[in-house]
């Protein structure tokens, strides 16, 4: 095999990779933008489903032969911060050891932790969002907080 006929065969096995995981998120209820004929580097954007993110979601690709994702602002910039790993042979495997699951099966569950693993990452993105402080028109941080103010219980050294 020539050099060239390799990186075309990793090329097309990334494209069909990801012509796959678009349709396993489709069903899953997420929107995607397709960027599988894209010639520098085929991904695609799946959009967040949460609203109040400073994020429209996240790009989706094939590295090293296992499929990651990464922050990205909007869907035609590049992403940006670390990428998350999506283990598929490392779940397919876990699922091997149970031997009263046939491959269908199988492959279902994988499709499930799948797109639960992207909803609970826009969820916990959305959830520490809402816990970073805010900043009001005229410059002061506001704080959430749950805890207790003990701000107002200190005395000082006189005891006043």
């Amino acid at each position: 095999m020539q050099f060239r006929e390799f990186v075309d065969k990793k090329e097309r096995d990334t494209r069909r990779h990801l012509g796959l995981m678009r349709q396993v998120l489709e069903k899953g209820g997420f929107e995607i933008i397709d960027k599988i004929e894209s010639r520098s580097s085929p991904y695609i954007f799946v959009q967040s489903p949460e609203g109040n993110l400073p994020f429209e979601g996240v790009r989706m690709y094939e590295i090293g032969g296992e499929v990651a994702y990464r922050i990205q602002k909007h869907k035609d910039t590049e992403p940006y911060g670390r990428a998350y790993a999506v283990p598929i042979e490392k779940m397919f495997e876990d699922l091997l050891g149970e031997e009263q699951m046939d491959d269908e099966k199988r492959g279902k569950e994988i499709i499930e932790a799948v797109v639960k693993e992207l909803k609970e990452f826009f969820e916990r993105s959305a959830k520490a969002e809402r816990a970073q402080p805010t900043v009001d028109p005229l410059g002061k941080v506001n704080m959430r907080s749950t805890g207790t103010d003990y701000a107002n219980k200190v005395l000082d050294i006189k005891g006043r």
